[in-house]
Parts: C-alpha cells; structure tokens; sequence
C-alpha cells in the first residue's frame, strides 16, 4: 500500500491545508496557497463559487491590487494588468490565478505581510461583493537539500535523489538491477541512524516513519515520485529516507538520503 508523504508530513507536524476564506455572497470563497509563503515562491490564488447563483468577475483578473499589510488599505504594491471583459463564474465553479510575489516594477517584494482585493458582480450587476484575503512572505526559508549517507558502508549505493522542494514533486530513484522482479519501497523517517544490522544490511533510519512508498520492479531501476506541500512551515523540516529491493537473492537495504526541506 502507498502512502502519502504528503499527508503524513501534514498530520506529523500539525500544519493544515490552505484554509478557504469567505468572499461577499455564501458560498463564494477564496483560497491562497501557501497562506504563508517563502520569498520567490508562487502564490496561488483560487476564487470559488459555491453560492448557488452565477457570479461575475468585473475584469480578466482573478484579483486586484496587492496590499502592502494584511487589511488592504495601504497604497498597492501591484496592480494586475487586466483585460476589460467580464468572466462569468457559475455555480460549482472556481478560477485561479498566480502572484509571482512581484511589485509594479517586476521587483521581488521583502518579507511581511500582505493582502489581495477580490471584487465581483451577482448575475445581474446589481450589487457588487468585496473582501480582501491577507497572506505572509517569510524570509526564513531554508535551501532544500538532500545528503547521501551509507553508515558502515556495507549497503549498496542504490538510493539517488533530488532536493525535496517545496510545491514541487520530489524525485528518487532505487537501482534494484541486482534482483529478481519483486517489490521496491522508498521509507521516510524522522532520524538518521546506524549501527544496526540485519540479515538485509545496515539500518539507516529512524523515529517516526513519514512515509512508505511500494512498487514493483522488473529488475531494473524504480523511480519514486512524491508531492511536497508549498507551506513554507515545513521549511527546515529534517528527514532520511532509505530504500529495500526485494526478489532473488533476497532483500536488501540501500543506502540513505538524509533530507532538509527547503526552497
């Protein structure tokens, strides 16, 4: 059975997805994601209709300026650039848009605290709903970076991996060449460690295991694919992950990959 590092990652360390806030009529929503992001990281924005009636955008853009401050009452850092048309939003449905964390000069914006103006039209332009949705660039974000690690040195060099980024998908891949087709799986534990044998090699992980990944191979090489969040509060979060081939002549641990997620 797969699980998702994602998910697990969420529960181990009590963090919470990107929380919709209301916008003006029930049911129409907005989303920010990651409500706090790293500096030069993409923000997603999401406006949702749920409200049961037609709802319509008064421009091409999703939002409008952005706010230094989280209440939208200070001169605006950015201003999109929106084509004069009205995008009808029905019952059921959402659109996104991105902020690329830029101010009117195309110039990366410092770390603090902001907000976006959000503003539509019912379905006969009668009465207008505004909101305004804060969100946080912080600066304490870490380089992302992955540490090849074999303890003793009696496992083989199987395990090779990218950086775990956040918001985007972290790549592994586990050389299980040596083995008759069987099973493949990537671990992701809280702690390094070393010093333990077994009849499959040394042990190089441990703690609270994050995640659990299977696959079969065909005596080739398996790539692992898995999403990263984009909450920037799991910046720093340490990791080691090990691999196991399985298939004749048996079972066998890779080496480690100890893991620091970052941007």
């Amino acid at each position: 059975m797969k699980h998702s590092l994602t998910l697990l990652t969420f529960a181990a360390l009590g963090l919470s997805m990107p929380a919709q806030t209301p916008c003006g009529t029930p049911g129409v929503t907005i989303t920010v994601s990651p409500p706090t992001a790293a500096v030069g990281q993409v923000v997603q924005v999401t406006l949702t209709n749920d409200s049961g009636e037609l709802i319509q955008l008064p421009s091409g853009c999703v939002f409008g300026p952005v706010y230094p401050g989280s209440d939208c009452t200070s001169t605006p850092i950015f201003t999109p650039s929106c084509a004069a048309v009205v995008i009808p939003i029905a019952s059921g449905s959402s659109i996104s848009s991105f902020w690329l964390q830029t101010d009117n000069l195309g110039q990366q914006v410092p770390p603090g605290a902001y907000s976006l103006g959000f503003s539509y039209w019912n379905s006969d332009f009668t009465v207008m709903s505004s909101c305004c949705v804060p969100l946080t660039i912080s600066g304490n974000c870490v380089p992302s970076r992955t540490t090849p690690r074999n303890g003793s040195g009696v496992n083989p060099l199987t395990l090779v991996g990218a950086p775990p980024t956040l918001g985007l998908d972290w790549q592994t891949s586990l050389d299980c060449s040596a083995h008759a087709p069987g099973l493949a799986g990537l671990y992701v534990y809280q702690l390094p460690a070393h010093g333990v044998f077994t009849a499959f090699g040394e042990l190089l992980i441990g703690g609270a295991r994050y995640g659990r990944f299977l696959q079969g191979h065909t005596g080739t090489s398996v790539a692992f694919r898995e999403p990263i969040p984009t909450d920037v509060g799991l910046c720093g979060l340490t990791a080691s992950a090990q691999g196991v081939c399985l298939g004749a002549p048996g079972p066998r641990l890779s080496n480690a990959l100890d893991l620091v997620l970052g941007i």
